[in-house]
């Protein structure tokens, strides 16, 4: 168990407080339209609710390191940071939506991905045309608008700002973790249909990939927002690279994890089937790093599973066990490892980050890379 600092756990309540004002003002705008309100909002605020509010703490985090002066305790709890972070929370939401359209996945957060819990609406009420595409359309709207009040959320953050600089400063870095999310799940998207090929590309890809689509938005973009918000000048770039190159590798230890718990996860905590990066087709680091400890028979017995969206619990299992007899698994924890040192020797290195930030930053990596919070 790695339990996060009690100062940060206080935050997770006004964090939701925020979100559910945001989603309260979305119902109280549409309550005039029912067929928004109760199939569309209603279903929106469900997903809400749910997460651990982690990108919204390390906002926090990263707007109370450079607005802190002697009152560390107090700046995490700013107005500034606590909507900002909610922002970011809103967005986290829009991101599942529309990734779980794409992996065909059926559950998120222990309830019905947003597209089946459309698709049964529209078999429920008999309704005219197909209705894996009407859930599929729905969904990829709902993402659509959990974005734009993301945004409206983000630009009221900004209000509490101390100049218009600083403003635009956290909008910007807002913008650029949207935009590399979209950049890297196109990246993913597209890894998944290119030919099998020799292992050791497919782990300097999946590693690439684990950046782009999730590194950045689950912990380096969040606290950079929350730094720019607190008046960090992330426009130099010097200064925006030495942020990266620190957080960067906590970012992709987190996404490893991910990658283990989509294959071995327990689905009371995870919130979805275990295995479903399996049938989902994902070229992981733990695929690649399996597929090069195989003789080329078993890899086509792996492969004729991994991307079968039908495949049994049987076959799932069968590659599971594969993965670990082969030591592939052992081997993704070792990278792990390796990615959490040195995310913890940059942190405890970075003079950018005051001792108290240090403390929490440190206890988030053993939060954020064992998912036991």
């Amino acid at each position: 168990m790695a339990p996060i600092p009690e100062h940060l756990s206080a935050l997770r309540p006004l964090i939701d407080a925020e979100l559910s004002a945001c989603h309260q003002s979305l119902t109280s705008s549409y309550d005039h339209l029912p067929w928004v309100r109760e199939e569309f909002i209603d279903a929106i605020g469900a997903l809400l609710q749910g997460g651990k509010r982690m990108r919204g703490l390390l906002c926090a985090v990263g707007y109370a390191n450079c607005s802190a002066g002697d009152d560390y305790l107090s700046a995490l709890s700013q107005q500034a940071p606590l909507m900002m972070a909610a922002a970011i929370e809103m967005y986290q939401a829009s991101a599942l939506v529309h990734d779980d359209v794409m992996d065909g996945a059926l559950t998120r957060r222990g309830l019905p991905a947003f597209h089946i819990h459309a698709s049964t609406l529209h078999t429920e009420k008999h309704l005219a045309g197909q209705s894996d595409s009407f859930g599929s359309d729905a969904a990829i709207l709902s993402g659509d608008l959990l974005l734009s009040r993301a945004h409206v959320l983000a630009s009221q953050a900004i209000t509490h700002c101390d100049s218009p600089e600083t403003g635009m400063e956290a909008l910007h870095a807002f913008a650029s973790m949207t935009e590399e999310v979209a950049v890297g799940q196109y990246l993913d998207v597209r890894n998944q249909v290119e030919p099998e090929g020799d292992p050791r590309d497919m782990l300097k890809q999946a590693l690439h990939i684990a950046v782009y689509k999730s590194a950045r938005y689950s912990v380096t973009r969040p606290i950079m927002i929350g730094m720019a918000l607190g008046g960090y000048r992330l426009s130099s770039v010097t200064a925006a690279d030495d942020v990266m190159s620190c957080l960067d590798p906590l970012g992709i230890a987190f996404q490893l994890r991910d990658d283990d718990l989509g294959v071995f996860g327990n689905p009371e905590q995870t919130g979805k089937p275990a295995g479903d990066d399996i049938r989902e087709g994902k070229r992981t680091a733990l695929l690649a790093l399996t597929l090069a400890r195989l003789h080329p028979d078993q890899r086509f017995d792996v492969m004729s599973v991994v991307g079968d969206r039908a495949a049994s619990e049987n076959s799932v299992m069968d590659v599971r066990t594969l993965i670990e007899q082969c030591g592939a698994r052992q081997a993704h924890e070792d990278l792990i490892e390796s990615y959490v040192t040195q995310a913890r020797e940059a942190i405890e290195a970075n003079s950018v980050f005051i001792s108290p930030v240090k403390s929490d930053l440190l206890a988030l990596t053993d939060a954020l890379t064992s998912r036991q919070f």
